[in-house]
């Protein structure tokens, strides 16, 4: 029903009324015409007004503007805890513990590829030893950024008053040596896409980093870069405790970068810049 017929409507029965008391027949219909006029014509008017404020109204919205968002200041709802939650258990190693971070910068998300997260290669200049990668006659001296240098000199020493020797097999990595080891692998491999999951490609290598090492036991050489480390004294030993020492692994069985196990690589997160340099990487790990 439309307003014109909803007025006549409003009207005959007004008239009904009044034609019961004082209208003579043969006026109904003059009648009828001049109330419908009075009547009818302001309806009109009140409804053009209420469909023209409805119509404008409906061109004001935009789909996703008018949705009320969160104040900035909620935080994000906590991550679930690693089953892997490394904890210091000796007096030595919990003496090494970092001071808690107060705050990072927010995460900016980065470019990835096969799933590798892109980084920066290191300033030459700050970076010093951690000690020496020694395999029978070949000798070589590993590198990193001065703090998780001196963290993982640290880490060996309380590892060693354990009865524990850990070997630095690989520091500081240049972007130009990560792509001839990337092409080597995918030699091996038969493919880019496989050879991603064993290795990363230039420029997305934790190494670049000068913060990520990977580690070996020096009394099991034969284990170094193999699935098998993760049956020596030495990751048994970091896994309770690299993380009071400031390092973490960064690629667990099933992570969430979907790449290959790697139980000899470990990176340091025990300073304001290594934490904000991995914390994208640690987001999508605590979210998987």
């Amino acid at each position: 029903m439309n307003v014109q017929q909803f007025s006549h409507l409003v009207v005959r029965w007004l008239i009904g009324q009044l034609s019961q008391r004082t209208i003579k027949p043969k006026d109904l219909h003059h009648f009828e015409a001049k109330i419908f006029r009075l009547i009818g014509i302001p309806i009109g008017i009140c409804a053009t007004i209420l469909a023209l404020w409805v119509y404008g109204v409906a061109a004001t919205y935009v789909p996703g503007q008018n949705i009320v968002q969160p104040p900035a200041s909620v935080s994000p709802a906590p991550h679930k805890k690693s089953s892997r939650s490394l904890k210091p258990t000796s007096a030595s190693t919990s003496a090494l513990l970092k001071k808690p971070i107060a705050s990072l910068a927010p995460i900016r998300k980065r470019d990835s590829h096969l799933g590798h997260l892109r980084y920066h290669e290191a300033d030459s200049a700050k970076l010093s030893a951690a000690g020496t990668f020694i395999r029978g006659t070949f000798q070589r001296e590993e590198l990193l950024i001065r703090e998780a240098a001196e963290a993982f000199k640290k880490m060996s020493s309380a590892a060693a008053s354990e009865g524990v020797e850990l070997i630095p097999i690989s520091g500081f990595r240049t972007v130009a040596d990560q792509a001839i080891l990337f092409e080597a692998q995918i030699a091996r491999k038969g493919g880019m896409a496989v050879a991603s999951k064993f290795s990363a490609p230039a420029g997305y290598s934790e190494h670049h980093t000068g913060y990520a090492i990977d580690i070996g036991d020096k009394t099991q050489p034969n284990t170094d870069l193999r699935y098998a480390f993760s049956d020596t004294q030495a990751y048994r030993w970091l896994v309770r405790h690299a993380q009071a020492c400031g390092f973490e692994q960064s690629f667990p069985e099933d992570n969430a970068q979907g790449l290959s196990f790697e139980p000899w690589h470990w990176r340091f997160i025990g300073s304001p810049h290594a934490a904000q340099t991995f914390k994208e990487a640690q987001f999508i790990s605590n979210n998987h």
